[in-house]
């Protein structure tokens, strides 16, 4: 026997601490539902496992049977729970889960489970924003009526609000503005992508708010133009950081130089693998794809 077990062996032991701490859990819970459903899931779970896993674990499920008990005194509906815990919540409790839909307890609807998701989604992008600009709150408003009459779906409504919610967040555009024929073409030039999601708040916003503004695909030449500037932009900002620069900061600037300098892009977990040679207080020589490149030393 182990030292300090006494004649109990090891499952013995770790079997009696669990029973004396899932009787002491019960005292948490007022239905005698949910206590007999604790119960049964601490045994699925030793079934599966073994005593000592889930002693060592079971502590972190009980708040998913205390949340049951307090809102419904037993255990729900899947859309109840996923309505109640959110899908990323239920992610937090997927042993207990994994039981419910073992023990055909619950059936997973996939499709209450993406629509809440996509709830979620949305109420983070429009968190973005502490107070919604009236022109994002009534477009927004559209957006909706055309999901009550069945005309776009949450996930639709998520797409176009993301573009519009990003053009305020990325250029600082005050709540009582709407964008500027600049700004739109700055936003373009930085989320290129976009260009066919913004496409439906433009045309909102020229609609209802009297606009002309024009939704315009940045030629070659405007973006690397752009593209060299925030290169510039970024190059200033850690140069002019404390020296010396952290591991962290030195990648990124390996990282800029060879963009900015060579025009060549290169992934971040590439970069923390090649080959730098310092060679004076000036330059440094990165080793990539079998040729030799020079960069300042920052």
């Amino acid at each position: 026997m182990p030292a300090g077990f006494g004649q109990r062996c090891w499952d013995c032991y770790w079997s009696e601490r669990l029973q004396r701490e899932v009787e002491v859990n019960l005292y948490l819970f007022k239905s005698d539902k949910i206590k007999a459903a604790y119960k049964d899931f601490i045994n699925w779970f030793i079934d599966r496992t073994c005593n000592q896993k889930v002693a060592m674990e079971h502590l972190k499920f009980t708040t998913f049977f205390e949340t049951c008990d307090e809102v419904w005194h037993e255990i729900p509906s899947y859309n109840s729970l996923v309505q109640e815990f959110k899908p990323e919540g239920l992610r937090h409790h997927l042993t207990v889960l994994r039981w419910l839909i073992d023990t055909e307890q619950v059936i997973v609807n996939l499709d209450i489970k993406n629509e809440v998701a996509e709830k979620e989604r949305i109420l983070n992008l429009l968190n973005k924003l502490e107070v919604l600009p009236e022109p994002i709150e009534t477009y927004y408003e559209f957006l909706n009526e055309k999901l009550a009459l069945k005309k776009t779906s949450l996930k639709s409504i998520r797409l176009a609000l993301q573009p519009a919610i990003g053009i305020y967040v990325e250029l600082s555009i005050e709540r009582h503005q709407k964008p500027s024929q600049e700004q739109l073409d700055a936003y373009l030039r930085l989320k290129q992508g976009q260009y066919n999601a913004i496409y439906g708040f433009i045309s909102f916003l020229n609609k209802n708010h009297k606009l002309q503004l024009v939704c315009l695909k940045p030629n070659k030449d405007e973006l690397k133009k752009f593209k060299k500037k925030e290169l510039e932009r970024k190059i200033i900002e850690i140069s002019g950081k404390p020296k010396p620069l952290s591991p962290k900061d030195e990648i990124r600037w390996l990282q800029l130089a060879m963009a900015y300098f060579h025009q060549v892009n290169i992934n971040l977990n590439v970069i923390k693998t090649l080959t730098v040679q310092p060679c004076n207080e000036k330059m440094s020589k990165v080793l990539f794809n079998s040729k030799e490149y020079w960069i300042p030393t920052i």
